[in-house]
Order: structure tokens, then C-alpha cells, then sequence
């Protein structure tokens, strides 16, 4: 097994037992060697090889010799019981909301229910209310998840496919020169889920680079598309098309889309007396018209050029091609915002994460553990705070120019209070305000919630604003109008959440926020080190977004970004 697959068996483990209802202590330690594996950059065959494996904090006698099982393909006892026992689909009743262990296991035991199809029928059929535990309100929350998941079927995050297009073109190095590689499609757009990896290669010798990737991935097959092959050997499909340089620019603009988009381009050549396909562009006698770059298309069939990740917006065509031209970029980001630490669910010390980003070259980065009702994630109580900020005070006269700043993710409670009081609060150089509990809200619940917290002078930024989770968990319904303008009103920022799962707030509304010119924070909501990579899953939502460095106060300096904050209290 690679280091993935050893992941997801620790991880799958860990849900049998929860469903046999073993000790949680026992549980959470496979879950944690899990994350802790995930989290290590060195391979797998490394840590076997050097012995280094033991030495990672979680990983014991027990799980060691299970890893080491799985990696040389031999059996595992325990999980080979469980699922003797429990038919591996049982586990997808995990990521329906409302279900934990006890309910599943009830399910399956009553019922026998094995999955997902087996449940929504059940639960359409009301025999699931009748069960201990449940009821009709419980049952209508497990068909509306359920349909919620349907949705997303086939789809996968941004991050996965950026992560496994860059390993599939790292792969095929010796086939084909990685500058000769093009991503296109869905993630060239940055959207924030995709169904496949789109790649263009630009060569003269198709047939030569088909023989060889054929030979390399077996599974790899033609589409009905001339000349397109695609690789389903990855959780991710993986579309590849050819071009020859000459007309790379013509094929860029085809096969990035979005379809809508083509379409648009297609109508417009139609009216200019041009035929635009995937074959290229010509003129009405048929004649090819070659484009070497993006650019020089748009000028022949003259339209403005917009960014990949912008072509969403095609309707504003004009206005967004005027308001591209400084979007931000990664080299903008002067500070790293929103990371968790040892002191409440992080992994990492404070020192170890100001060192990754001196390292970085980044300018300061802002502690926001999380606030003292957020139990499930070991909130920090008054007198941790102060612990937190004597350590800051320390660090920051070890580090210094780098500057450690004083945060809090503090929750946002049920009635629109945050969880210090006043006093508490001041000490903190920057507050977000986060819901994390009773999620279940309507629209003007959600809303009159949100807006009681900006209109406290000590909210500074309002964390991952709708509670969504991409693929998983619908987000709440706000009046995002009136949240965009109080936040405007108040001189609350709005975070962009850059965790790939969050993403949030989505690039709709924050093109939607122009119009009240609130200010935005790129935060990595960093629970790991790692973490802090995600900042470039935010960026690129912001430049969908169509965001300038100047509406993003983490493109200033530490001291102009502390006093944003100081200004308007």
C-alpha cells in the first residue's frame, strides 16, 4: 500500500470501531496517526526504512506493526473482522448529517441497512422515525442530506485535483516536458470543485506521446473526441488533448471554458463571420487561423481577453476586463491569518509555525486558536489567553522584524454574542467571529445572528461565513446583502477562508460585495503547518473574485494591517 491508501485504512478502521462502539481513546488514536501521517511530508518508505516511523508522536507498537502490514500487502487482523462484519458501504452513512456511530449501527441492526440508497428509501418509506433515537424531524434532515450528497457525486475538491494534476505531470516528466503542459478546464478556473483534470499538451509527435502514456497507464483509453485520451487509473478522471504550438492559444481558450463561456465565444465568431470549435478558428471559406497566445485570439475576434479564473463573469465582459488588470496574486500576501496551535486543536507550536513562515518570507502571522465554548476543539479559557499572549510577547523579541499577533477565532453564540467579555476581547490584536454550533438555522435566524456580532466594536473579520463544507455540508441561509453592507457599515472585514473545504465566502459574493467596498482577510484557518499552503486556494478564489491587493488587508505591512483594526474601535 502507498502512503494514501495506508491513510484511509487507518482512518476506516477507526469508524468500525466507533461502529462496535470501542473505547474513543482507542479511536481517536488511529484518527490521529492518521492526520499525523498525512501531515509528514517524508514518504512512507522513508519512515519504514529509517525506523523513523515509532518516533512519530501517536504512533504506537500497535498501529506501527498494522502500517507495516499494510505496506508490505498483508493481512490486518482487526479491520479484516470488521468488515466480516459491516459491508464496507455501511461507512458512507457517515457523511450523511444527523448520523453518528450509535444511529448507523441502529440502522444496520433494525433495519439492515448497508448504504446509502438503502437508507434515503427507508427513510421515504418512514420506517426510519419508528426507530429509538430517531423521529420524523431527524428523518427529513437524513433525506435532505442525502440529496445534498447526491449533488456532489462524482465531484471532488479544487485541492485534490490541483494535488494530483501536479503529481501526474511530475510522473510523466520523462515523456513529455512539464513546460509543454497545460492545465485547463475546471481547474484552470479555479473553481471550487471539479469532476476531472483537463491537460493540454502541446507536441508535433501525438501519436509517439499516446503510445507512451498508453504503455505507462494500461487503463488509459481514447474518448469519442479526436485525439483526447483519458486516464481513469486516479480517483480523478484525467482528460488529455494535444495541440501544436502554433495554435496553442486558440485550444487554451477552448479548453478552459466553462462551456457557457464557449458558447458565448462561439456565437460571437458566428456574427465576426468565423467558425469557433474544438478544431480551432476559421474563416468562412474554412481556412485555419493560428493563435500562439490567449491573447492574440481575443484580438482577432475582438473581444477583451479575461482571465481564466474571471471567464465565469462573461456577461460583464467590459467591466471585469477593466478591473483585471491588478488582481492579487501569492507575492502580495504579506501575513499569514488565522492558525491554530497546541493551545487549543492545533498541531503545531506557536514558534514552529512563525518559523515556517519567516522561512516562507512571510511578514507576520496572526494566532486564532479557538474561544472557551469551543469544548470539542479545547477553547481557550481566560487564563490560557493570558499564558498565549506572555509566549507571543517572548517570541516576538526572538523574532523580530516578524511580528506573532494576538488572535482568537471566537465563537459567535446562538444569540449573536461573542464568547469574552469586553475586557477580554480588547487584549486581542485581531477577533474573528465564527458560528461553529446550532448550524441548523433559517434564513433570518442566520442572518440577525451574524448581524448582532458585526455590530459588536470588537468583531474584526467575520470567519468562514456561511458554515458550509464543500461536499459535505450545505451552508446556511444569510440575506447576504444586508451581512455585505453591515460589514461595510461597521468596518468589519470578511474572511475568505482558504481551507479547501471551506473556501469561504464563496467568489459570487465577493464579486457580489463590490458595490459596498467591504475589506477582505485570505486566512488559512491553518490547523497544521501545512495548513498554511492552503493560502493559495484563497488567492485564487479571491481572483475570481476580482480582488486587488489593495481590498485585502493582509497585503499590508504588519503595522498597517494592525492598524486597520486599531482605527476602528
Amino acid at each position: 500500500m502507498n502512503k494514501e491508501s495506508i491513510i484511509k485504512s487507518l482512518r476506516k478502521l477507526a469508524q468500525y470501531l466507533e461502529l462496535e462502539g470501542e473505547n474513543p481513546f482507542k479511536i481517536r488514536s488511529y484518527l490521529k496517526s492518521a492526520d499525523i501521517l498525512e501531515h509528514t511530508s517524508e514518504s512512507i518508505e522513508s519512515l519504514i526504512e529509517s525506523g523513523n516511523l515509532r518516533n512519530l508522536e501517536g504512533i504506537g507498537d500497535a498501529i506501527e506493526k498494522k502500517i507495516l502490514a499494510w505496506y508490505h500487502d498483508e493481512p490486518v487482523p482487526t479491520l479484516e473482522k470488521m468488515q466480516n462484519k459491516y459491508p464496507s458501504s455501511l461507512l458512507e452513512l457517515f457523511d450523511v448529517q444527523s448520523l453518528g456511530a450509535k444511529r448507523i449501527r441502529s440502522l444496520f441492526d433494525n433495519l439492515h441497512i448497508t448504504n446509502l440508497d438503502e437508507l434515503y428509501k427507508a427513510c421515504l418509506e418512514g420506517k426510519v422515525s419508528t426507530l429509538p433515537g430517531f423521529n420524523k424531524k431527524i428523518e427529513n434532515k437524513i433525506i435532505e442530506s442525502i440529496n445534498y450528497l447526491n449533488l456532489w457525486k462524482g465531484k471532488f475538491l479544487l485541492s485534490q485535483g490541483w494535488d494530483v494534476a501536479q503529481k501526474f505531470i511530475s510522473e510523466i516528466g520523462h515523456i513529455i516536458n512539464k513546460e509543454n503542459i497545460y492545465v485547463t478546464g475546471s481547474l484552470r478556473r479555479y473553481e471550487e470543485t471539479i469532476r476531472n483534470i483537463n491537460l493540454l499538451f502541446v507536441t508535433d509527435d501525438v501519436n509517439s506521446i499516446q503510445e507512451k502514456l498508453l504503455t505507462l497507464y494500461p487503463k488509459m483509453g481514447k474518448t469519442s473526441s479526436e485525439n483526447e485520451i483519458i486516464l481513469q487509473s486516479s480517483d480523478i478522471p484525467i482528460l488529455i488533448d494535444f495541440t501544436d504550438k502554433k495554435d496553442l492559444g486558440t485550444k487554451l481558450v477552448f479548453h478552459t471554458g466553462s462551456e457557457d463561456y464557449i458558447n458565448v465565444l462561439i456565437n460571437h465568431c458566428l456574427q465576426k463571420n468565423y467558425s469557433f470549435s474544438r478544431q480551432g478558428l476559421f474563416n468562412m471559406d474554412g481556412n485555419s487561423i493560428l493563435s500562439e497566445t490567449e491573447k492574440k485570439f481575443f484580438e482577432i475576434i475582438e473581444l477583451p481577453y479575461l482571465p481564466p479564473e474571471t471567464r465565469n463573469l462573461y456577461e460583464n465582459m467590459d467591466l471585469v476586463s477593466k478591473n483585471t488588470k491588478n488582481l492579487v496574486t501569492l507575492e502580495n500576501i504579506q501575513g499569514i491569518v488565522h492558525c491554530h496551535t497546541q493551545y487549543s486543536d492545533g498541531h503545531n507550536s506557536i514558534s514552529e509555525l512563525a518559523e515556517y513562515c519567516i522561512k516562507k518570507g512571510y511578514k507576520y502571522i496572526v494566532i486564532c486558536d479557538h474561544s472557551q465554548s469551543a469544548g470539542y476543539a479545547n477553547g481557550l479559557s481566560v487564563d490560557e489567553i493570558k499564558k498565549q499572549h506572555e509566549e507571543i510577547v517572548n517570541l516576538n523579541d526572538r523574532y523580530k522584524p516578524f511580528q506573532i499577533l494576538k488572535g482568537i477565532e471566537c465563537d459567535i453564540k446562538s444569540d449573536g454574542s461573542l464568547d469574552y467579555p469586553d475586557e477580554v476581547l480588547k487584549s486581542f490584536d485581531v477577533v474573528i467571529g465564527s458560528i461553529h454550533t446550532k448550524l441548523e438555522m433559517d434564513k433570518t435566524t442566520a442572518t440577525q445572528r451574524l448581524l448582532k456580532a458585526i455590530k459588536n466594536p470588537h468583531l474584526d473579520v467575520i470567519g468562514h461565513i456561511s458554515g458550509r463544507l464543500l461536499l459535505s455540508r450545505k451552508g446556511y441561509p444569510l440575506d447576504m446583502d444586508a451581512i455585505l453592507k453591515a460589514c461595510s457599515d461597521y468596518n468589519v472585514c470578511m474572511e475568505i477562508n482558504a481551507n479547501p473545504q471551506r473556501l469561504d465566502i464563496d467568489w459570487q459574493n465577493i464579486y457580489k460585495a463590490r458595490k459596498y467596498n467591504p475589506r477582505f482577510v485570505i486566512s488559512v484557518d491553518a490547523h497544521h503547518i501545512e495548513g498554511i499552503e492552503d493560502i493559495k486556494y484563497g488567492v485564487f478564489i479571491a481572483r475570481k473574485g476580482i480582488l486587488t491587493p489593495d481590498e485585502i488587508l493582509n497585503c499590508k505591512n504588519a503595522e498597517e494591517f494592525k492598524n486597520w483594526f486599531k482605527q476602528k474601535k
